[in-house]
């Protein structure tokens, strides 16, 4: 999910998300395999959301609270 999530963000033309394209390797270093203490969490993701597949994030915060809104 992340890898993807990176590549995607390093296409987009928008300035705050070119310094992430620049910093993969960093990022990678902060990325977790699972989420622990899930109820530390609260998912906002939108279905129609242009990196992130709103599935993965839902999986990979099993647990978590979270609010699905559709489109994006």
């Amino acid at each position: 999910m992340f890898d993807a999530s990176l590549e995607a963000a390093a296409e987009l033309d928008h300035p705050s998300l070119r310094r992430v394209g620049q910093a993969p390797d960093e990022l990678r270093a902060l990325a977790v395999p699972r989420i622990t203490h899930p109820s530390r969490y609260f998912l906002l993701v939108q279905s129609g959301d242009e990196v992130l597949d709103w599935r993965e994030a839902v999986a990979y915060y099993g647990g978590a609270f979270q609010h699905v809104e559709g489109g994006g």
